[in-house]
């Protein structure tokens, strides 16, 4: 831990791993010799030591045994299981501030400015602890990987203040909690992706106990640290004391309700939730961060002979072959294919075997993952067998993919855009994205960087898509087609999509706009400002709508 012990950290930790005191040596008086000494003045020896002893016959490891002869349990799952871990008093800092702050300015209920912010806050929070308590050396390309992660996940919260759409932040909070993760613990394989995709949630569960045992370590040293004692309690007792006074009086409540939230019940519990969650989320990123995630066993490459292997991929790629053959005109054929076949409607040609293609553009990343892990690489031979059938195949599903674009678009041509035909349009575009990558990887057979370019351009898209507005983009392509608009779905879009509707005739626009406009309530606080719901206000403030009495008796616009 850069040479330093912090708060009791290394202390507590070496401490809850010695072993139980053992009685003194003694004479044979039943007194203790002096000349030998105690084995408490002995250095202690690492844990892992033990374990590293010598190896079996044939270089096979012998299973640990214990002084009485019993044997001991196998090896854990990871190569080096952390021990029970004692926080620094900077992580428990950490974590109440975050908290505390979350409590204060994280709306639940809504997309907001308050999200980005409090996202801001736990990164640096994180950052702090991790430059000052850290204990994994990070190279140069590493730490630019996890700040590229980190911004990512900051970016994603950032949404909250510029779109309203809830379907698009769930994703987004979804996408930044991936994000943060991997900022903290890393990856680099598939599995260690996996793993610190989840590093930090699972850590927060599993290790309760050693934020509170880290509560122990703290200490107040000279004058900055009781400053800051100090600062932290005048901040608590603002916070309480303020919000109760804007609960108990109207005049003071309206004077200061910028700045502080009122005291109620489901404030209060609302508050009390989101300040655990980020104390123990903040707890466990700074844990994962400062110790770094669990690494995995090492194992020896598992290969498997040429003919075991390219058999299978080889079928495969026979049957991808013939199935692009009989079927190039469906795939391809769009509007002519459909007009020449009969009994055959748009629909039919878009939807049948979407999914069915989709799925098969997934699973043969997994087959093609396999392939490049077991299969032989020693001889020139071996490699050239491996670059020309997943090349192949990778090819051929490419063509796949393309088709599955072919249908799509089709279809949105015909019947128009919705807010899932884009996000199924996005995966596939990710998809071909990701088979290109497979392929720059197959020229040279080094792939190992391939897994980071997944999960970040995954990351990246769900970023741009956000910033790109889909609601605002699915409603510009339905308004080609204001003769027959859906305005029944139109009418269920959020603020995001307001602009683009406040262009219909009326009275259309009216019925289309009025379920929207009934959703956008004022933002109670700074906290809940949000810049789509505010235009929109604008909007329908310049031009209010009219009678709403061309739309059914729920208010909602009638079919066209």
């Amino acid at each position: 831990m850069n040479g330093k012990a912090h708060d009791g950290w290394d202390q507590a930790a070496k401490g809850a791993q010695e072993p139980e005191a053992t009685a003194e040596p003694e004479t044979a008086a039943g007194t203790t010799d002096p000349d030998v000494p105690a084995e408490e003045d002995a250095p202690a020896e690492p844990a892992e030591a033990e374990s590293a002893s010598g190896n079996g016959q044939d270089g096979v490891p012998e299973r640990p045994t214990l002084a009485t002869g019993v044997v001991a349990a196998a090896a854990p799952v990871f190569a080096a299981v952390p021990p029970r871990p004692y926080a620094p008093g900077a992580v428990v800092l950490a974590a109440v501030g975050v908290g505390l702050f979350g409590a204060f300015a994280l709306p639940l209920d809504r997309p907001g400015i308050g999200w980005g912010l409090v996202g801001l806050v736990l990164a640096v929070a994180v950052w702090l602890v991790a430059r000052r308590d850290g204990e994994v050396e990070l190279s140069a390309g590493e730490r630019v990987l996890r700040v590229g992660w980190g911004s990512l996940a900051i970016g994603l919260l950032a949404i909250g203040a510029v779109r309203d759409a809830p379907w698009l932040f769930v994703l987004c909070v979804l996408g930044a909690g991936v994000a943060g993760s991997l900022a903290a613990g890393g990856g680099k394989s598939f599995f260690s992706l996996f793993a610190g995709a989840f590093s930090v949630p699972i850590t927060a569960l599993v290790r309760l106990d050693w934020v509170i045992r880290g509560a122990a370590a703290l200490r107040v040293r000279g004058s900055r640290g009781r400053m800051l004692v100090s600062v932290v309690v005048s901040v608590l007792l603002l916070l309480v004391f303020g919000a109760l006074f804007a609960g108990a009086d109207a005049s003071f409540a309206a004077l200061i309700s910028v700045a502080l939230p009122t005291v109620d019940g489901p404030a209060i519990v609302r508050g009390g939730f989101v300040f655990w969650v980020l104390l123990f989320g903040t707890a466990g990123a700074c844990l994962v961060a400062v110790k770094g995630a669990p690494k995995a066993a090492e194992r020896s490459p598992r290969t498997i002979a040429l003919l075991e292997w390219a058999l299978p991929v080889g079928v495969l790629v026979l049957l991808f072959g013939g199935f692009v053959t009989v079927q190039l005109a469906a795939l391809f054929g769009g509007d002519q294919y459909v007009r020449q076949t009969a009994g055959l409607t748009y629909a039919e040609h878009a939807r049948g075997g979407f999914w069915q293609l989709s799925a098969v553009s997934v699973l043969t990343l997994a087959v093609i993952g396999l392939a490049t892990r077991w299969a032989p690489k020693d001889t020139v031979a071996q490699r050239l067998w491996l670059r020309v059938l997943l090349g192949a195949l990778s090819v051929l599903t490419l063509v796949i993919v393309a088709s599955s674009i072919s249908r799509i678009l089709t279809y949105q041509e015909v019947y128009g855009a919705t807010v899932l035909r884009l996000l199924v349009l996005t995966c596939e575009l990710w998809i071909g994205f990701v088979y290109l990558v497979v392929l720059a990887a197959g020229v040279r057979l080094r792939g190992s960087w391939v897994p980071r370019i997944m999960v970040t351009s995954a990351l990246t898209v769900l970023f741009g898509l956000s910033v790109a507005n889909p609601e605002h983009i699915v409603a510009e392509g339905n308004m080609a087609k204001v003769s027959r608009l859906d305005a029944w779905y139109l009418a269920e879009m959020s603020a995001d999509a307001v602009p683009v509707l406040d262009r219909l005739p009326e009275p259309m626009r009216s019925c289309v706009l009025g379920p929207i406009s009934r959703n956008l309530t004022a933002d109670p606080s700074w906290r809940d400002w949000n810049a789509a719901r505010s235009s929109a206000r604008e909007l329908l403030a310049r031009r209010p709508l009219e009678s709403l009495g061309d739309c059914d008796s729920r208010g909602l616009p009638r079919p066209y």
